[in-house]
């Protein structure tokens, strides 16, 4: 064997040596990308984090998360429910124990602090999903309600893939570090350490933010414009939502839509370029709920006496417990009107 025959077979030997190593290094690699993996779809799969129902869990129902974007997925899939009242902060104060009294039908609440009108379809979406047939839709639509833009900007943050349909989609949303947190504490849940959530869903944002709440008693100073003629309706895109949504659902389902209320300084004249646009937004909502059946629109933005009442306000759009509990009876009153 000559020496250049030696040098190629080492040579050989040298560049075999090298990809093993280097295949070593991948499978090394590849395994610390895939164990964790793995790890977190079985935790996701078993423990259940959010509860979602999807599949086959050894975890006890029920959840200890009380943040607002996912704390309605366990409400939403709760069968001892019927009904659901939606909306953001200024509907969350509204107790689902006393509507449910005053009406007979057995509601959860999920109106969260912060929800869009995108947010609060999710979650219809999410609780008509996950039931045979919705008793009565209770929707909060305050200013939100009234924005005429059509892309209805959304937090990107929102998961809406643990509310939707898709398994896949609730994959990709779920296999995240979040996830793992979620997971710990529903073992903690489990276990008997962390309570659960009420499942009703009431929030005493009242107390919750004792500290912050303000009402400024200062007078507005309004740009008032020369407007001629009566308020006319107009395009809502969120009314346009909704109708997709409850295209879904029995024609028949019943509908409530309640505008909440403003402090005293804080309702726009009508001779405002925004008080005329609430007035057009309200005459929108009012004509709809006239045509559909079974569906009611009830206008608590009014200057009825109890909005100059500093009691039952927090600030200048979010009304006290003491208020809220007298607007459930009208709110109850519309559901058995259409229920």
């Amino acid at each position: 064997m000559t020496d250049a025959t030696t040098m190629v077979e080492r040579g050989d030997e040298g560049e075999a040596q090298l990809e093993a190593v280097w295949r070593r290094i991948a499978a090394t690699w590849l395994a610390a990308f895939l164990v964790p993996l793995v790890l977190l779809l079985l935790a996701v799969v078993l423990i259940d984090p959010y509860d979602s129902g999807r599949f086959p869990t050894f975890m006890p129902a029920g959840s200890p998360d009380q943040r607002p974007p996912t704390v309605g997925i366990s409400r939403g899939r709760d069968p001892r429910f019927n009904a659901v009242l939606l909306g953001n902060s200024r509907a969350v104060l509204g107790d689902p124990r006393h509507i449910s009294a005053l009406t007979g039908l057995r509601f959860v609440e999920m109106a969260a602090e912060g929800a869009t009108v995108r947010d609060e379809m999710a979650r219809l979406h999410w609780f008509a999903h996950n039931r045979p047939r919705v008793a009565a839709i209770v929707v909060a639509s305050d200013q939100n309600w009234c924005d005429p833009d059509p892309a209805m900007p959304d937090p990107p943050a929102f998961p809406y893939g643990l509310y939707g349909d898709s398994d896949l989609a609730y994959f990709k949303t779920a296999l995240s570090v979040s996830s793992l947190v979620f997971a710990k504490e529903r073992v903690l849940y489990a276990l008997g350490r962390l309570p659960g959530v009420d499942p009703e869903g009431f929030v005493d944002i009242e107390e919750k933010y004792r500290n912050d709440w303000r009402l400024d008693d200062a007078p507005v100073a309004w740009d008032h414009v020369s407007i001629e003629g009566p308020p006319a309706p107009v395009a809502l895109p969120a009314l346009a939502l909704l109708e997709s949504y409850l295209k879904q659902l029995p024609a028949a389902t019943p509908v409530v839509l309640w505008m909440p209320p403003y402090y005293r300084n804080a309702l726009p004249p009508l001779d405002t370029a925004v008080g005329r646009a609430l007035a057009s937004c309200k005459l929108t909502l009012r004509d709809w709920a006239q045509r559909r059946p079974r569906t009611r629109f009830v206008d608590f933005a009014t200057d009825a006496p109890e909005a100059a009442d500093g009691r039952n306000f927090l600030d200048r759009t979010h009304v006290s417990k003491r208020f809220m509990r007298l607007l459930e009876v009208e709110i109850a009153a519309a559901v058995n009107q259409v229920k």
